[in-house]
């Protein structure tokens, strides 16, 4: 019955440390993700914005003074 009693709370122990580990993963996981997908967000607006820029400049450029 002690026996019993022990593999329980061992099990319960495993559990809420596996459960702990998955929510931790997890937050890792989304942290990266998210900073991944807002670097290359910020990637392409800054290459959109260089690219107005750019074209801007060519079109000014082609003005006769």
């Amino acid at each position: 019955l002690v026996y019993l009693n022990k593999l329980k709370e061992v099990c319960q122990a495993l559990f809420l440390f596996f459960v702990l580990w998955i929510e931790t993963f997890g937050y890792f996981v989304y942290l990266h993700l998210t900073t991944i997908v807002f670097y290359h967000l910020l990637l392409r607006l800054s290459s959109f914005i260089f690219t107005l820029k750019s074209s801007d400049s060519k079109r000014h450029t082609k003005q006769p003074l």
